[in-house]
């Protein structure tokens, strides 16, 4: 399938949809700059240890405050606005969370990619916007609560008389706030899919190369 198909993100949207949380959390971890230092048995399970924290933290939520990502922001005292595109470090930035209370949309990659019937079909531009605010949520959450313990996990880089110098894991984290926000929107894809679908509009050959990589995660074949 060629690339300027305006078919194709919609085809992987609905191939993505199909892929396990714990695949997803492989991805996550393929990102971690520390990956290398964790075993894969350790990694598996750290996995399903966010997936269940996440999970657990969205239901506990849903229940004080209801699915509304943008009710639950308003009770934690969490303003929501939306920019234009911003980019840090040369990176496309799709969101962030402004101490002490801001959390700010980015339009542009949303625009881009839901510029066609066929992916708005799947998942609408109000959607990525409550699954993204929803991600942000978990991130203040994990901030104000240390019980919750994903921004936390540690690894050990190296020793040297006896004292061990650790740095800190990403993946767990990210893992959790995207289990929190599909928990709290009761969507059925994990909100990972955004990095593929909010890439898309800007560079179609490294968005395809991150759905391969996911399939080839979860063994499965691209389009």
């Amino acid at each position: 399938m060629a690339l300027d198909d305006d078919l194709q993100l919609a085809s992987i949207i609905k191939e993505l949809s199909g892929v396990d949380p714990v695949s997803w959390g492989l991805y996550s971890f393929s990102r971690d700059r520390y990956r290398e230092k964790v075993s894969d048995e350790r990694k598996k399970a750290l996995i399903q240890a966010a997936i269940d924290t996440g999970r657990r933290e969205g239901e506990r939520v849903r229940a004080l405050y209801g699915s509304d990502p943008y009710r639950i922001a308003e009770k934690l005292n969490l303003r929501i606005e939306t920019s234009a595109i911003k980019q840090m470090k040369g990176r496309i930035v799709f969101a962030t969370f402004t101490y002490p209370d801001l959390i700010t949309i980015m339009e542009e990659p949303i625009q881009k990619a839901v510029s066609s019937d066929e992916v708005r079909e799947i998942i609408g531009e109000d959607d990525i916007k409550r699954l993204m605010i929803g991600h942000e949520i978990y991130h203040v959450l994990e901030e104000r609560n240390e019980n919750l313990g994903t921004a936390k996990e540690k690894v050990v880089l190296w020793k040297l008389f006896g004292k061990e110098h650790t740095g800190t894991l990403s993946a767990p984290s990210e893992i959790a706030a995207a289990s929190f926000s599909e928990t709290i929107n009761d969507f059925p894809i994990s909100p990972m899919i955004l990095d593929i679908m909010l890439y898309w509009g800007y560079n179609r050959e490294d968005s395809y190369a991150l759905y391969s990589e996911i399939m080839g995660i979860c063994g499965k074949e691209t389009l």
